[in-house]
């Protein structure tokens, strides 16, 4: 059986998305960890550990614009699949009503 091509983009998406929030959440806890230990830290130590929470902020803002990029791009997907659609089997009743509608020549004259 094969998988759509809709259903494994989407997969794929949603996929990315979920990684990236889980690393942007790990990110944040170093983050706060970091800066929590660097306040009570002297010397050598407070400044290794606020190195690390300037490069765990920077991983966190990259990953934060690559969650923006993956969800910029799952929307323009999207957008682009329903451009792309075919014609469905089902026709506009009410169009076609209105071809096949004749008036009579007596009706015609009231109108």
């Amino acid at each position: 059986m094969e998988v759509e091509r809709k259903t494994i983009a989407t997969v794929h998406h949603v996929v990315s998305l979920v990684f990236l929030a889980l690393l942007a959440w790990g990110l944040a806890v170093v983050l706060d960890k970091a800066l929590a230990a660097a306040s009570s830290a002297e010397g050598d130590l407070r400044r290794h550990l606020v190195g690390l929470a300037w490069l765990a902020a920077a991983l966190l803002a990259l990953t934060l614009v690559m969650m923006l990029w993956v969800a910029v791009r799952f929307v323009l997907f999207r957008a682009r699949l329903k451009r792309q659609q075919a014609a469905t089997k089902y026709v506009d009743a009410w169009s076609l009503a209105g071809k096949r509608f004749e008036l009579d020549e007596d009706e015609n004259d009231e109108l």
